[in-house]
């Protein structure tokens, strides 16, 4: 008897959802006035197509330098949860490569050391083996935002 209640009680209220639930189709999407969708600048569409971030745009002459923010690569020297002992590797590092930017980046509960501000791959292989070669065995490369440098050339 008490299955019969159940089953007939799941049938009702399965039947009242299906009468309570209508949609409302009276929507006319014709009818949306939505503004106009505006069209990107130019250095929209560059910043999408390279995906490079945070350069100048605008009056830069045909031979200047801007720095600019992208997707790159870097060499991990070393990683400890140490702080005093980070603190040494990153001085040996600067020493080592006085042309490099060495920076130190903490992520709970490691410091970091990182050098390099590579474009591609290849450079970053390059600066791999020199890290090799100048004591940093355990080094590897990872993916990074990177600032580099590029000369600007306009075409008149």
């Amino acid at each position: 008897m008490k299955k019969q209640l159940l089953i007939l009680f799941i049938m009702l209220a399965f039947l009242n959802a299906q009468v309570l639930i209508r949609q409302n189709e009276d929507f006319d999407p014709a009818t949306l006035n939505e503004p106009p969708v505006s069209m990107m600048n130019t250095s929209d569409i560059y910043e999408i197509i390279s995906d490079v971030h945070g350069y100048t745009f605008g009056n830069l002459a045909g031979n200047e330098m801007r720095t600019m923010e992208m997707q790159g690569w870097k060499i991990q020297l070393y990683s400890t949860k140490n702080f005093y002992e980070a603190d040494s590797i990153k001085n040996l590092a600067d020493q080592a490569f006085p042309n490099e930017e060495v920076i130190s980046v903490f992520n709970s509960p490691y410091y970091k050391i990182r050098m390099g501000n590579c474009k591609n791959r290849n450079e970053a292989e390059y600066l791999l083996e020199e890290a090799k070669r100048r004591q940093f065995h355990n080094a590897w490369i990872i993916p990074s935002r990177v600032m580099v440098e590029e000369r600007t050339s306009i075409n008149k």
